[in-house]
């Protein structure tokens, strides 16, 4: 009887434990170059309007230390005129991402703030700018369709 109540009680906590772990795992993500996620969320048209940024500028912008990030691409409007933005981010340890998440939002907010009384057709664009992260991956993206954009980064990581 004792010997039968102990394989029970062991057989639930296996189970529990199993349950536990299902619960609090993340999706898995692919692994997938930064430059191939940047071809695919850019739009052919803003290619021409856009250039890749300096890491010197992008860690000014952002405020970040690039060494944590393994793999990014990083281009800023040609011209002040334009508000075009896209930051892509592959962190090296996932306790990083949140720290590279703020520094992204504090260049969506300069962005925002520059804009802000400058040229609103730019400003409405980066007022629908986004910060997006799934697994290690980290993306800013103020562009003419940021929505589809970000749907463009989430279905390639999946």
């Amino acid at each position: 009887m004792k010997k039968s109540i102990a394989t029970v009680a062991l057989g639930l906590a296996v189970m529990m434990l199993a349950l536990l772990a299902g619960c609090s795992s993340q999706p898995q993500v692919k692994d997938v170059p930064v430059e191939e996620i940047a071809a695919k969320v850019i739009p052919e048209e803003l290619k021409n309007t856009m250039m890749e940024s300096d890491e010197a500028i992008v860690s000014e912008a952002t405020g970040l230390d690039l060494s944590l990030i393994e793999e990014g691409k990083y281009y800023d409007p040609m011209m002040n005129v334009r508000v075009f933005t896209c930051y892509i981010a592959k962190v090296k340890n996932a306790s990083d991402v949140e720290t590279v998440k703020a520094g992204f939002e504090k260049r969506l907010k300069a962005q925002q703030d520059a804009f802000a009384q400058y040229l609103p057709d730019q400003y409405e664009l980066a007022l629908k700018g986004q910060v997006v992260s799934q697994g290690n991956y980290v993306m800013l993206a103020i562009l003419e369709d940021t929505p589809a954009a970000v749907s463009a980064f989430q279905d390639m990581l999946k």
